[in-house]
């Protein structure tokens, strides 16, 4: 079991999943790579730029979400983490937590239930806050805010490219997927991916800055179903 461990410790930069910003190799075309490292639990999401002449990828990086996630000063630029109180979606802060949902953040490993104050900085450190880390509290040391993508592809959405018709059996009118895809043409391009920590989260793709981040109320002891 220590060799176990220990291999499992070691094993850093496993690649998880892929993603295209388009459908075929134009100028701007991009590739996405997610990995996780299992030293700390931690994940990367790379950006590419693709060759438009022969799709050979760039070797240098264009960006990476886990520098910018980490780079950010949380205090003067807060993160925009959302999650469901059972009613309706609220900013994961703590004023706007349940009962239920604040005693699962106040629980300590022992099955015993911390202070309001305790529990409301494992909150904090959910959300990014690292001044606990192998300090004050001790919580886990992390080697990025950004947590480990094991099984979650990444998404991007951007401009409408799909060519569905505008004749029936498809909608038509002012239903048409061809006037929807046009209001729709200057859409922030946007890279979705999954992470262990527990957020759903939304990256602008130009420059990979954290735009949200969703932590859906399955992950607290009382299940609100969304």
């Amino acid at each position: 079991l220590t060799q176990a461990f220990a291999d499992i410790e070691d094993r850093a930069g496993s690649a998880a999943a892929v993603a295209f910003n388009t459908n075929t190799l134009t100028t701007g075309s991009s590739v996405f790579l997610v990995i996780f490292n299992s030293n700390r639990w931690s994940g990367h999401v790379y950006r590419y730029e693709l060759d438009p002449l022969d799709g050979s990828v760039s070797a240098a990086v264009t960006w990476d979400a886990a520098d910018e996630l980490d780079g950010r000063n949380i205090t003067t630029t807060p993160r925009l983490a959302l999650t469901h109180d059972g009613t309706d979606g609220v900013t994961l802060e703590w004023a706007n937590l349940t009962a239920a949902q604040k005693n699962d953040l106040k629980t300590n490993p022992a099955g015993g239930i911390d202070t309001d104050v305790k529990g409301q900085a494992r909150l904090d450190y959910i959300l990014g806050d690292r001044s606990n880390e192998a300090a004050g509290y001790n919580f886990r040391t992390r080697s990025s805010r950004l947590g480990d993508i094991v099984h979650s592809n990444p998404v991007h959405v951007g401009e409408p490219v799909m060519g569905w018709p505008d004749v029936a059996p498809f909608p038509t009118g002012a239903a048409a997927y061809s006037l929807w895809a046009q209001s729709l043409a200057n859409r922030t391009e946007m890279l979705y991916v999954g992470t262990n920590s527990g957020f759903l989260h939304g990256f602008r793709a130009s420059d990979a800055k954290e735009m949200f981040a969703y932590a859906p109320s399955h992950l607290f002891s009382t299940n609100t179903n969304e």
